[in-house]
């Protein structure tokens, strides 16, 4: 039957041929948007989930204090997370190898770039510090990420002053970092992104329903040729359903595979001051597969 379906597309010329192949073109199109809204909430997810360590639960035995703040060196904002050691037992925070001593100072590689050649009166001199090395992905929002971790004494100045911006982590006893609230931007973006997803679904299923109608008269004439042929109604509706079923997978998988070639020229989109990493758009087969 798949098999008749398309030679009868064949035989119906040039017209039938081109209307077929605008539905899977249209499909592909909505996969294609569809496939960018389901990464998106997974894309800002990722992003949340690394930045959830600089804000972690509070302990009132913790081992370790944390606290968070913005500096700034001309005019980019740069974010701070102080940290001090109570006792031995503080373990490492993401992205650092051990857990900072005092004057030890972990700078994101894009702000390491930023500092080449800047005196270390301009910057590094107010945290009485030098750098002791760079943090890794898995603790930077993006890779342009602007972002330096402290190494502080206990009863320094910055581990005992409260905070008073909603954006900022006053000092908080913690005992690790497994377990945080994401920043408020990300968490925001998240929502945006869900109602992006839903708002979008339902022009992109109307866009599919239009695509499909595309081939209706010729797809008509042809099966109304079969009927006087003999052919009983149910292989009408199967033909029919054959023809469209099939112009749809072409569409959907072309959507699909576009969408996976087109992700790293998508991750160098950039949002909240830094593109993406690639890996932050793979929503993951079982989802893809969803979506197509």
């Amino acid at each position: 039957m798949t098999e008749l379906a398309w030679r009868l597309t064949r035989l119906g010329g040039r017209g039938a041929v081109l209307s077929t192949g605008l539905t899977a073109l249209a499909v592909a199109v909505a996969t294609l948007l569809l496939q960018f809204a389901v990464a998106g909430n997974f894309a800002f997810a990722e992003r949340a989930e690394r930045t959830e360590w600089r804000a972690p639960v509070a302990a009132e035995d913790g081992s370790a204090m944390i606290a968070t703040a913005v500096d700034y060196l001309g005019g980019d904002a740069i974010a701070r997370v102080d940290l001090a050691k109570l006792d031995e037992s503080a373990p490492a925070p993401p992205g650092l190898e051990s857990f900072p001593a005092p004057g030890e100072v972990w700078v994101s590689p894009a702000l390491a770039e930023l500092l080449e050649g800047v005196p270390d009166e301009d910057f590094l001199d107010r945290y009485e510090g030098t750098i002791a090395g760079t943090v890794g992905d898995e603790a930077l929002a993006h890779g342009g990420e602007l972002l330096a971790v402290v190494g502080r004494e206990a009863d320094d100045a910055a581990m005992t002053t409260e905070r008073s911006d909603g954006d900022m982590v006053s000092p908080t006893a913690i005992d690790g970092f497994d377990e945080g609230a994401p920043g408020f931007v990300y968490a925001f973006y998240q929502v945006l992104m869900v109602l992006a997803t839903i708002l979008m679904a339902v022009p992109v299923a109307v866009f599919g329903a239009a695509a499909a109608r595309l081939t209706v008269a010729r797809r008509d004439e042809r099966l109304a040729a079969l009927r006087l042929m003999g052919a009983t109604p149910g292989q009408v509706v199967r033909l029919t359903l054959i023809e469209t079923v099939l112009a749809a997978v072409a569409g959907s998988v072309a959507g699909t595979l576009l969408w996976t070639a087109s992700t790293p020229l998508v991750a160098l989109i950039p949002i909240d001051g830094g593109s993406w990493y690639v890996a932050d758009l793979w929503a993951g087969a079982p989802w893809m597969a969803a979506v197509a």
